[in-house]
Order: structure tokens, then C-alpha cells, then sequence
């Protein structure tokens, strides 16, 4: 969901907004994470504790979902050389 960037966009913790709304931080989590859905009356509470509208934030959602999402196939990769190889240093063969 755009939330979770809006939040980090406007730097504003989770656990902030939950305790705005009267609310603790699992319960944020909880919805954050889509282990439960937001419902318009939480999703209105939030916005206004960010001080954007709830269609400001549907605009911010649909913009992204437009971003075109890049997969890189699967594959192996041997990690040991990936690390040691990532910042080579003067004194490395």
C-alpha cells in the first residue's frame, strides 16, 4: 500500500500515527503489513494525522501502481565471491 511510503516520505514513524489515533503500534502493523485491511473511517483518521486528504493518498497509490516493476530471474550466485568481490581494495589479487 502507499501508506507505508507516505509515511517514510513525510518521515513520520508508524507507531506516531497510531498513537495519534488512539491506536498502538501492532495494531498499525497489523495493516501495514495487509495482515488486516484499513477501513475508510481508519484510513481518514490516518491522512488527517499526515496532513494530506484520504484522495491525495489514492492519487500517491494509483501513480505508483502505474510504475512499470522490474523482476530479476532467478538465480544462483555464488555470495562468497559477490562479497568479496564488491569493494575490491588495493591489496586484493
Amino acid at each position: 500500500m502507499e501508506l507505508r511510503s507516505e509515511l517514510a516520505r513525510n518521515r513520520i514513524s508508524a507507531s506516531r500515527v497510531a498513537f495519534a489515533i488512539g491506536k498502538d503500534q501492532p495494531w498499525i502493523s497489523r495493516r501495514l503489513t495487509g495482515q488486516v485491511a484499513f477501513d475508510l473511517d481508519d484510513l481518514d483518521a490516518i491522512t488527517q494525522v499526515m496532513g494530506i486528504s484520504p484522495s491525495e493518498l489514492m492519487a500517491a497509490a494509483h501513480e505508483t501502481a502505474k510504475k512499470p516493476r522490474f523482476r530479476i530471474p532467478d538465480r544462483t550466485v555464488d555470495l562468497e565471491c559477490a562479497w568479496r568481490d564488491s569493494n575490491p581494495q588495493p591489496s586484493d589479487p
